[in-house]
């Protein structure tokens, strides 16, 4: 039987949104969990936990629950976060003699500009919402906080390994720097939930907690019922970030 507090946010899923969510296994996720929001191909939610990260698992399906209450703010209307190929490939052409510089050929700089880009149009993209999921189940999932506390050591653990110096050897800093600025606002939102503020200290001791404080700070006055509270967020971030021109929003209009 799933936990009970697992049950309650896959009630209040349903009750929002009108679409269940479907639970499974997949164990060729890169990721601990991942979810598909329904849409006019899909009709319901589904929720896929990595079973190498089984031990988290109800803090996970709940997180994704959280993550999808937030996003449904609005059923009649759920924003959809789309980015366009011509400007993924300005920003990739802009740098890729920064990185042929840096020790890697044309080819190898250009798929790494590829996936680093892509990439932190995805953290843009998630990362406040999943700063409004943690918040969400702290809050209403109080049975699952030893899973949580373990489930977001292990996330902070993996933040932190990108400060190290091979990491940071080929990646130019228009890009590095932005995705560090948005790893040091959710370890900054978890301190402040939490109280334990040692993750943060590598991320001070490289300069990188003022950037992530205001781009935290830029949200934090949000009202938090708002619909609109994710596009919000992400526009804020986008604006600070200078990357309003990477993306767009649209609608999913029920």
């Amino acid at each position: 039987m799933p936990h009970p507090d697992v049950e309650h946010m896959l009630a209040l899923v349903k009750e929002k949104t009108g679409y269940a969510v479907s639970v499974t296994v997949d164990a060729e996720l890169t990721t601990h969990s991942a979810m598909v929001s329904a849409s006019n191909t899909l009709p319901g939610h589904v929720v896929r936990v990595n079973p190498k990260y089984d031990r988290y698992g109800n803090y996970l399906v709940a997180m994704q629950c959280a993550m999808l209450l937030a996003q449904w703010a609005d059923p009649k209307r759920v924003a959809v976060f789309i980015t366009y190929p011509e400007k993924l490939a300005f920003q990739k052409k802009k740098l890729l003699p920064k990185v042929v510089q840096k020790g890697l050929n044309e080819p190898m700089a250009s798929a790494y500009l590829d996936q680093i880009v892509k990439g932190l149009l995805q953290q843009l993209n998630s990362i406040p919402l999943q700063i409004r999921a943690m918040e969400i189940c702290y809050e209403l999932c109080p049975g699952l906080r030893e899973e949580q506390l373990a489930m977001v050591a292990a996330d902070l653990r993996e933040m932190t390994a990108v400060l190290m110096p091979d990491v940071r050897k080929y990646a130019p800093e228009e890009i590095y720097d932005r995705s560090v600025a948005m790893n040091a606002a959710f370890v900054r939102n978890w301190a402040n939930i939490s109280g334990d503020t040692i993750a943060l200290l590598p991320f001070t001791s490289l300069g990188f907690t003022k950037k992530g404080d205001e781009l935290l700070a830029s949200i934090t006055g949000l009202v938090k019922d708002d619909p609109a509270w994710c596009i919000k967020a992400v526009n804020a971030w986008g604006e600070i970030l200078r990357m309003k021109g990477w993306y767009e929003f649209t609608y999913w209009e029920q």
